[in-house]
Parts: structure tokens; sequence; C-alpha cells
């Protein structure tokens, strides 16, 4: 059985970065995990017994909200669990008047958001790592 959880505090930073490896992503540092968790907007995680199998989380200045790390456990994809985490963090947005979602994706993600309503931008992404 699935279950769910909204609380930072509630994450075993090593499951989830076994969720982000599954997917392809490197594992972090369990101190910028930490504060990542602590500084998101929203969060969600699905849990089955110990595992987490489904993780995404939104920053945002209370107008527009950013979705972060949408990630599934690939034995978990295609059985609504993406969807349910969109829309969940959606529905928290909204409870606190935020009115426009974004987000940055691969290429092979696009049709996933495209529909669930997401519209493909021509926006280039820039990084730059501070060295604090």
């Amino acid at each position: 059985m699935i279950s769910i959880n909204y609380d930072y505090k509630n994450i075993d930073l090593d499951k989830l970065n076994s969720l982000f490896e599954s997917i392809g992503q490197c594992a972090l540092d369990k101190d910028y995990l930490f504060k990542m968790l602590a500084g998101s907007y929203n969060l969600i995680s699905l849990h089955e017994g110990d595992d987490i199998i489904g993780f995404g989380r939104t920053m945002g200045d209370g107008v527009i909200a950013i979705l972060f790390d949408i990630s599934v456990r690939p034995d978990y994809q295609k059985q609504g669990y993406g969807s349910m985490i969109i829309r969940s963090l959606e529905n928290k947005c909204k409870e606190s008047g935020v009115e426009f979602t974004i987000l940055t994706t691969e290429e092979h993600n696009i049709e996933f958001y495209e529909r669930r309503d997401y519209i493909k931008q021509d926006l280039s992404v820039m990084f730059k790592e501070l060295n604090i």
C-alpha cells in the first residue's frame, strides 16, 4: 500500500538518493538534500514500506511556483504516481494563492507534462554555481 508524506522531516535522505539514482540522477550530499527539503515551498513523497517510490517539491514566491525533482521509481512509472505528485503539488499551490506553476524537464519528458496541460516554452536555462 502506498502512503503519502508531506513533511520533509519524515524523509530518509538515503532512500531519497536511492530514488534519484534509480532515474539516472546522481546522489546528492545529505547536507545539501536537507537544506533543499527544508527550503521547499511544498513537497510530497510516496512510500511503499520503507522505500520512497515517488517525490516532488515546489519553490516559489507566492505567485509563481517552480516544480522540482518530480521523480517516480522506474518500476512504478505509468501507474499514475507522477500525475498524483503533480496534482498534489498544484493543489497545495492553489490553496496558497499561487497562480502559475513552471518547470524544467528533459526532452523525453515533455509529452508527459503536455498531457497535464503544461505548455512548452522556448526558453533557455541558465546556471551558475556560487562558491559558498
